[in-house]
Order: C-alpha cells, then sequence, then structure tokens
C-alpha cells in the first residue's frame, strides 16, 4: 500500500453494561476507527486487537449498532461515513443477527448478514453469512456452519460448508467429531473430507487425535494419525505428537510438538514447535513465546510472543505483542495496548500504540472509550480526547 500525507484519528464508542438506557431512545453508536487510506480511497483499518473484540462482545446485549467514521485530515472537519453493524439478540442475549452496510453515494447499502441459532441451553448450532449482490438484488450464500451437542453441552460434531455458486449448492469444507469421557475430557478428534464425486462426505476419517489425560485432568499428550486409504485401515504409527507440562498450579507452561520418524521408526528426538507460557503470583497469565525449528539455521525461529500485566484485582491492565527480527534472532516490540481508568467508576478507555524501533517510543495509534451516560446522553469531553491522542502520535 502507498504511503499518504493524509491524517486519521479515530474514538470508539460504546455503552457499558453498568449503564441503564432505553435502546430506543439511543440505539445507535458513532465511532471513528484510524484508517490506512490509499489512493483509491479504499479505506482499511490499520490495526485492532482481539482483546477489544472480546470486550466488545461482551456488551453486545446493550448494543443496537455501531456506525464507523473516517476521518481524513489532520483537522477533523470531513468526518465520512463508512460503515455500519447492526445487531440483533434473543430473549437470553445471545446474538443472533448482525447486519453490514457499507455507504455510499449518501445511503446505507447492504453488505454482509451473519446468523446464528442456538439451542435451549445456549449452545451455538448454527453460523451462516451471506453477502449481497447489487446486480441481482439478492443475498448470495456465503458459508455455513453447524453444530451438534451432547447432553452435558460437550460439542461432539462441527461441520462447515462453503457456497458453490456454479451449481447452487453446499460444498463441505471441514468436518469434525468428537468423544469425551466422564470427566467431560476430549478423549478423540476426527477429521473428515469432502468427497467431489459422492457430493458428501467421506465415511472414512482421514484424520485422528488422541488425547490422554493425568493428574487433575491435565491434557499431557495428543497423538495423530492418519488413515491409510490402500490398508483401508490407520496407520500404525502415528505421524506426529504434541506433549503438555504444568507447573504446581496446573498452569501450562510447556508445549511441545514432534514428528514420526519412518526411517528410525521412532519419534525424532528434537521437538519442531514449542510454545511457552509464564504466570504471575496470582495464576494470571504473562507470557506466550511461540517458536518453530529453523532447519535450515537449527535454532528456534519465534513466531509469536505477546506480554501482560494486570492491576491488584487481576484485570488486564497491559498487552505487549511482540515481532521476531531474523537479524539478530531477537524479539522487538510492536504493539500495545493499555487499559486506563478515569476519575469516573463507570469510564475508561483502551489506548492502542504501535512501537518505534527508532525512536525506541510508543506511539498512540487507537483511543477506544467506554464512556458514562446521563439522562440517555453521551458525556464527554471530544476535544479534550483528539488533543491529548495527536499530541502523542505527532
Amino acid at each position: 500500500m502507498k504511503s499518504t500525507s493524509i491524517y486519521s484519528f479515530i474514538v470508539l464508542l460504546f455503552i457499558t453494561s453498568i449503564i441503564q438506557v432505553n435502546a430506543q431512545e439511543i440505539n445507535t453508536i458513532e465511532s471513528n476507527y484510524i484508517l490506512d487510506i490509499d489512493d483509491d480511497s479504499d479505506a482499511k483499518v490499520a490495526y485492532k486487537s482481539n482483546t477489544l473484540s472480546k470486550k466488545a462482545d461482551a456488551i453486545d446485549p446493550l448494543l443496537d449498532s455501531i456506525v464507523y467514521y473516517r476521518y481524513t485530515e489532520h483537522t477533523l472537519s470531513d468526518s465520512v461515513r463508512y460503515s455500519k453493524r447492526h445487531y440483533i439478540n434473543d430473549e437470553q442475549g445471545n446474538q443472533v443477527t448482525q447486519n453490514y452496510y457499507r455507504w455510499k453515494d449518501d445511503a446505507w447499502y447492504p453488505h454482509t448478514i451473519y446468523e446464528k441459532e442456538y439451542d435451549s441451553n445456549n449452545n451455538q448450532i448454527f453460523y451462516s453469512e451471506k453477502n449481497y449482490s447489487e446486480d441481482s438484488e439478492s443475498w448470495i450464500w456465503n458459508n455455513k456452519k453447524v453444530y451438534f451437542y451432547d447432553t452435558n453441552s460437550n460439542k461432539t460434531l462441527y461441520e462447515y460448508y462453503l457456497w458453490d455458486t456454479d451449481n447452487n449448492s453446499w460444498k463441505g469444507r471441514s468436518k469434525q467429531s468428537y468423544v469425551f469421557d466422564s470427566n467431560n475430557n476430549r478423549t478423540l478428534s476426527e477429521y473428515y473430507s469432502w468427497s467431489t464425486s459422492n457430493n458428501s462426505w467421506n465415511v472414512k476419517p482421514s484424520s485422528k487425535r488422541l488425547y490422554l489425560y493425568g493428574t487433575n485432568n491435565n491434557l499431557v499428550l495428543g497423538e495423530s494419525y492418519i488413515w491409510n486409504t490402500r490398508n483401508n485401515d490407520w496407520n500404525v504409527n502415528p505421524s506426529s505428537k504434541r506433549t503438555y507440562s504444568y507447573d504446581t498450579n496446573n498452569n501450562l507452561i510447556l508445549e511441545e510438538s514432534y514428528t514420526w520418524n519412518t526411517s528410525y521408526n521412532d519419534w525424532n528426538a528434537n521437538p519442531y514447535l514449542k510454545i511457552n507460557y509464564s504466570y504471575d503470583v496470582n495464576n494470571n497469565q504473562t507470557l506466550f513465546e511461540y517458536y518453530l525449528w529453523d532447519t535450515d539455521n537449527d535454532s528456534w525461529e519465534g513466531k509469536s510472543k505477546y506480554t501482560n500485566a494486570y492491576d491488584s484485582n487481576n484485570n488486564e491492565i497491559i498487552a505487549e505483542h511482540y515481532k521476531w527480527v531474523t537479524d539478530n534472532n531477537t524479539w522487538e516490540k510492536e504493539k500495545r495496548y493499555d487499559y486506563v481508568k478515569t476519575k469516573s467508576d463507570i469510564s475508561y478507555y483502551y489506548r492502542y500504540s504501535a512501537w518505534s524501533a527508532n525512536n525506541n517510543k510508543w506511539y498512540v495509534t487507537l483511543l477506544a472509550y467506554i464512556i458514562s451516560m446521563e439522562n440517555s446522553y453521551l458525556t464527554m469531553n471530544y476535544n479534550s480526547l483528539i488533543d491529548t491522542a495527536f499530541s502523542q502520535i505527532q
């Protein structure tokens, strides 16, 4: 994407669950994302944290819709509507419909609709996605997922389909079945492939994974096997395995994956994958490190790392993400978010930052405000927020 001198800024607004508000009086939250805009004005979100997404999902029962705006200059004088999401929940508070719109020609145009269904135990049993065709002025299937559960609400079957527009029919993409023991531990996973000739799932699974548990029902071993179509049976030896280690508090601290060496008819001595975890004294996870073995250089290559910090109430307040630098085989800071409490007990915000290696400091890229409401009106000082953000960005 080409660089641009156009400035952008955003404020993302939500309603907290502790606010009592009539959704019919105020049912739309307007938010502004930082957007990276190319020469064709095709706006794309630069960065969005998974943690924020989870927080947003948690307050969806009070959320009717979100309208996204974009700014294309530093003065913030040309706010332009960009997209809108509208939510519908059932009586149990489950989100059953999400409509996504795009702003064009001074009007909202339907773009995508996501639908979910739940059973009486609030287990999700169906998901679908449709895209709107302006040419035919109709909705066209994109994909769907179906789920099945046992009496203990353990997921026993998952099927994923894609819509074949040429034949106007569903084509299976992924199918998985699961078996559980009396402690609700998953002991078996089987994976099925789609038969294009029969236009149905193959009767025999293509692979399976067995799970073994130790004390305290901790998963200690997972072994994968491949179905041998020539012998019409499972291969005697597994294709891979993953081991799991725990500390004295039953926290997972290490995962290692190994492959089977057919030449020696035994496991390779060294793992090809490892994941490290660390925790604080309150058992809050503070570290995640994911590595793959580089066979060319006979060394570990980092793939993903993040660290977390918590307050005295075990609330996550800082998350930092790192990237691997191959030149010196070390981790370098990349992204960060801070949970910042304001003076009000019901007002706080998320501050997102990007790391500048040249200047050795963080630069704010996004502010997401969770704000209070009085008499069904939003109350916040926009100018102060904007000035604060830009003073840190520039």
